[in-house]
């Protein structure tokens, strides 16, 4: 307001302005900005406000037909002199002009003069000119606040919501710890309620050892997991090789994959580049989907690793990783939801056993690189696992700034 009332003052004789907006929630014309006082502007100026159904008041009027009007003389018009504008300021001679915008009224400029020459013809005519450029100026600006206040409200809602989905998160994680652990805890206690009646029992001794050794095991793997999703560690980013990355995995699940005769297939793309990331996250990514196809393809079966380059548009090329297995797959309900924290197929088998954070958590790790994460399934055809993973991280993954809903949890 301040700038159009310089801009007005510079090309026009200005004596005392006001502009006054149409506000339609409260059907009023109101005061919004003033210029040509003697001091500050007088609060009974800055609370004036005007029904919109007061035809009697020239500003109104203007309003509600869209014409400019100009009293030349003030005192024998019939314009109530009691006004509030015009008992403060006493003027010769008003004009007020309509600010128009897609053919709307949103309300006035009014403008006086305190001499007998009145308010200059080529005044009129300059506000007139600048009158529809002034509401279009207006708007804009009326529009960008609404969208500040709303762009803030999203930011609001969405932290109460991220808010809301972490204390979810914590209590579906407090439910789930506490569930994982009663059981093996029961059966140890159990056991332990029973051994000074059966200690002379080998089989049982036996039996215990077993239990007690699978159970503790069962615990220290949740609680592993649960410490990998929960703790904050900022990402390490380095050169590495995902290849020779890949071939050590390999190496490590060896003994699970000679055990069921399953072969792993490597099939690398020579052109691709060393990669910029965190090597303990993403071998915990690849490690984690390998195992998972070590434990569900069948004996004598085929996991196939494959990288490729994927090009991008005017950015250093993707890394594609596709892991493949020839399992029994996984049914398209259980597909939506294999990425979802404590979601797992692996209680459905009696061969099989998990937390169902392991996938949760590389799918974390993949979005921490600026990465992505993929799977596709057919049933009894096997299931691929498709890797995306850049092999120049933008700088604000970097700077660790992009994170998921989860990230600080």
């Amino acid at each position: 307001m301040t700038v159009i009332m310089n801009i007005l003052s510079n090309v026009c004789r200005i004596n005392r302005a006001v502009i006054m907006l149409v506000n339609e929630e409260t059907k009023n014309l109101e005061y919004i900005h003033g210029v040509g006082f003697t001091g500050p502007i007088p609060e009974d100026i800055k609370n004036y406000k005007v029904p919109l159904d007061r035809v009697s008041n020239i500003l109104v009027r203007v309003t509600n037909t869209g014409r400019p009007e100009y009293v030349p003389e003030v005192r024998s018009s019939t314009l109530r002199k009691e006004n509030i504008v015009l008992n403060r300021g006493r003027p010769i001679s008003v004009f007020v002009v309509p600010l128009i915008t897609r053919s709307k009224v949103i309300g006035v400029i009014g403008t006086d003069a305190v001499d007998r020459q009145g308010v200059p013809k080529e005044t009129r005519e300059t506000l007139e000119i600048f009158a529809p450029q002034i509401a279009i100026a207006i708007e804009n600006a009326r529009l960008y606040s609404t969208l500040q206040k709303r762009m803030t409200e999203l930011k609001r809602s969405h932290a109460l919501l991220s808010r809301a989905e972490k204390f979810s998160f914590l209590g579906n994680l407090a439910a789930r710890l506490a569930h994982e652990i009663k059981n093996p805890m029961t059966a140890i206690g159990t056991f332990i309620q029973m051994l000074p009646h059966k200690y002379d029992d080998e089989d049982f001794r036996k039996d215990f050892y077993n239990i007690a050794m699978e159970e503790t095991g069962r615990v220290n793997n949740l609680i592993s997991e649960l410490l990998d999703l929960v703790k904050k560690r900022k990402s390490c980013f380095e050169s590495a090789d995902i290849h020779d990355m890949i071939d050590k995995m390999a190496l490590l699940l060896s003994p699970q994959s000679k055990a069921k005769n399953v072969e792993i297939i490597r099939e690398f793309d020579p052109e691709i580049p060393r990669v910029k990331m965190d090597s303990e996250k993403i071998k915990q990514v690849i490690l984690n989907i390998m195992s998972n196809a070590v434990e569900f393809t069948p004996r004598g079966g085929t996991i196939r690793i494959l990288t490729r380059n994927q090009p991008q548009n005017g950015k250093p090329a993707d890394v594609l990783i596709e892991i493949k297995d020839n399992g029994k797959g996984i049914s398209g309900p259980m597909l939506e939801k294999i990425f979802d924290p404590y979601f797992t197929t692996k209680h459905k088998s009696t061969l099989h056993s998990g937390t169902g954070l392991g996938l949760f958590i590389a799918y974390q790790n993949m979005r921490d690189h600026g990465g992505n994460i993929e799977v596709k399934s057919e049933i009894d055809k096997g299931t691929t696992f498709l890797l995306t993973l850049p092999t120049e991280p933008h700088p604000e993954v970097v700077a660790g700034e992009k994170k998921d809903v989860h990230a600080d949890t």
